[in-house]
């Protein structure tokens, strides 16, 4: 994808073909109106907060060579939004894989994109990656 205007398309158009249709919080969460390093989801529970994780991840390693993590405090918290995508893309979709373990959280698909869900118990261990 080269410009934001370019991946703002494809995300429309991913999202119409998984029929996710978010709601207005969502929507400020997918498509900010400015430009921002980090965007911060203050809401409560039952929001969707791990649904639109999961479909900002699965836009991301629906293209090419493209890496993406779920980081959480612990695994069992990351396995929330793991297991939306990969009922998404393994399940319902059938994307190709190259490697994909649901038990250790990773998805490697055959156009060379990596999904992976982390702890964040080890600080050290997420240093150094470059990320989508």
């Amino acid at each position: 994808m080269g410009s934001d205007k370019d991946l703002i398309s494809y995300k429309r158009k991913y999202f119409k073909f998984t029929n996710y249709f978010p709601h207005a919080g969502q929507k400020k969460l997918h498509f900010p109106e400015k430009d921002a390093r980090f965007t911060v989801a203050v809401c409560g529970r039952r929001w969707g907060k791990s649904v639109a994780a999961a479909k900002e991840i699965e836009a991301v390693i629906t293209q090419p060579n493209k890496r993406a993590w779920v980081v959480a405090p612990s695994y069992q918290l990351a396995e929330k939004v793991f297991r939306e995508v990969w009922h998404e893309l393994i399940t319902n979709q059938g994307v190709p894989t190259r490697r994909a373990s649901y038990r250790d959280m990773f998805i490697e698909t055959e156009w060379g994109s990596i999904f992976e869900g982390k702890s964040a118990d080890n600080p050290p261990s997420l240093v150094g990656e470059g990320l989508d």
